[in-house]
This record gives C-alpha cells, structure tokens and sequence, in this order.
C-alpha cells in the first residue's frame, strides 16, 4: 500500500518513540475536535487559535492548588514576621550583634 514520507516519518517516529501511531492519531483528533481545529493554525494565520479548554476538573484542581499556594504564602509571611519581630525584641535585651547592621523591613 502507498504512504506517503510524511506518514511513514510519524509511524517511524511512534515507533521509536514506543507509541502505537494509533493511539497517537486519536490523541491528535481529539486536540483538533477541543480546539475547534485551531490547533493546525500556524503563524500568519489570519484567525488566531482558540485556547484547547481544561477538563472540569482539572480547573478546579488548578483553582483548589492555587488558593493553597496563596494560604500558605501568607503562612510563610506571618511566620518570617514573628521571627523579625523576636530577634528585634532579642536585640533590645541584648544588643545587636556588633559586625552585622539592623534588620530594616521594606515599605
């Protein structure tokens, strides 16, 4: 049967890349199909492809994974807060140490 040099590079390519061309090939159609064939538009293309949308659920857990990232930022801030804060009140008792100059927070 004919093939043409593109299709015999991909199957070669799946082959060595230990995929089966098929499951490749339904992977493709599926990003074509969710992109509205927005995937095949290259630059200079006159309409610009359209984003491929998320699963539900993979934008909640991106949304779920986000908002714990910014919990835990502010976790991090207070707790670097009351440490400047207890070396500052350390200092005061103490004195600062005499080779290093005084912590200043930034505005």
């Amino acid at each position: 049967m004919f093939q043409s040099p593109s299709r015999k590079r991909f199957k070669t390519l799946c082959r060595e890349q230990g995929l089966q061309s098929q499951q490749v090939l339904d992977q493709l159609v599926d990003l074509y199909v969710a992109s509205q064939g927005a995937v095949l538009h290259g630059p200079g293309h006159s309409m610009p492809p359209s984003p491929v949308p998320l699963p539900e659920e993979t934008t909640s857990e991106l949304i779920e994974r986000i908002e714990r990232l910014e919990c835990d930022d502010r976790e991090f801030v207070h707790a670097f807060e009351v440490l400047i804060h207890r070396v500052e009140a350390l200092e005061s008792r103490i004195g600062p140490p005499s080779d290093e100059p005084k912590h200043k927070p930034k505005p």
